[in-house]
């Protein structure tokens, strides 16, 4: 009998299987540093931090408010791919997290309380949102996951939009960020996220992560609490999706429901497939790319969505390890084209 086809669905946990199959084969208690021992990941923060810094110094206003809208993309898709990349949850309620942070924000600072406290606010609720959903999703998985998360999101967008009245904020909240040009502490923000999430992976509860994402059963009889780990994670995910819906919300000066649709989930997920699932780096550069791209074509409003999915599509098919994998992969190309001539000769 002949086999059925994988869904997409499926296809994705593959490719994120074999990845934290890889990476736990690869890792072990050598690399679980404390926060001091980790050089290359603070310098490259570091170093990403003050090449952003430099550049918007000189940078207009418009460009400034892009790269901000890009730090609170970056922070947001860290926590989305160390629940779906590293932890292995097919979740897709991440926008529900950035809603709940940019409201719980936008309306404390409305109300006269000042930057810090709403962050901590923001943030605090977005975790213990995640931590709700991670414990109503206990015995859930694969499609089922996938829907309810789906549903937590458009659910946070209803209710947020059923509550504008009471926020008399019909066309939405202004927000200021810091009080301060919010280009500078965005940049901070997510090379510290950046740092965070780097330091966590390589501890071990991040192996705990990764190995419930690659195997449950082989988790459990080694001693990893399940249920602990998948509320973690998502309180985590939720934690930071809810910085970075702040950060988002400064760059844009205000918030509504429309900028926190189940859209801004996808498009997270497509950063983090595209530019390398499972992988800090990648990361990095699903969002650059993705924050870069509606700005080189603006011309074709419209046509956007249709190439980010013609984008998705490629990379995983010719490029299943996303955008960071294309050197090895012309390496390997020119090595087999190298190994055929040879063979001829």
């Amino acid at each position: 009998m002949a086999s059925r086809p994988a869904t997409p669905l499926q296809q994705l946990g593959d490719l994120g299987g074999r990845w934290r199959q890889r990476r736990l084969t690869a890792t072990g208690t050598h690399t679980e540093l404390p926060l001091i021992g980790a050089p290359r990941a603070a310098l490259l923060a570091i170093a990403l931090a003050l090449v952003a810094i430099a550049y918007v110094s000189g940078a207009g206003t418009y460009a400034q408010s892009v790269i901000a809208l890009g730090c609170g993309y970056l922070i947001a898709a860290l926590g989305y791919n160390l629940t779906l990349g590293y932890a292995g949850q097919f979740a897709f309620g991440q926008a529900g997290f950035l809603a709940i942070g940019a409201y719980v924000y936008a309306v404390l600072q409305e109300h006269g309380t000042s930057w810090l406290p709403a962050l901590v606010a923001a943030a605090l609720a977005a975790a213990f949102a995640g931590a709700v959903i991670g414990l109503a999703v206990l015995r859930t998985s694969g499609f089922y996951l996938a829907l309810i998360t789906l549903s937590f999101a458009q659910a946070v967008v209803v209710a947020i939009d059923l509550l504008r009245s009471l926020t008399h904020a019909d066309d939405g909240i202004s927000v200021s960020f810091f009080d301060l040009d919010t280009v500078y502490p965005a940049i901070v923000l997510a090379a510290l996220a950046l740092l965070l999430v780097d330091r966590l992976i390589h501890s071990r509860s991040g192996r705990a992560f990764l190995m419930i994402g690659s195997d449950e059963s082989a988790a459990r009889a080694v001693g990893v609490p399940i249920g602990l780990a998948r509320v973690a994670v998502f309180s985590l995910g939720g934690l930071l999706g809810g910085i970075g819906g702040v950060v988002i919300a400064g760059a844009l000066g205000f918030v509504t429901p429309e900028n926190f649709s189940v859209q801004l989930t996808l498009l997270l997920l497509t950063m983090i497939v595209v530019g390398g699932l499972g992988s800090l780096i990648g990361t990095v550069v699903g969002v650059a790319v993705f924050t870069a791209l509606p700005e080189l074509s603006a011309s074709f409003v419209g046509w956007q969505d249709v190439a980010y999915g013609v984008i998705l599509l490629a990379v995983i098919f010719v490029l299943p390890g996303g955008l960071i994998s294309l050197p090895a992969t012309l390496r390997g190309l020119r090595e087999r084209v190298a190994g055929r001539g040879s063979a001829r000769g």
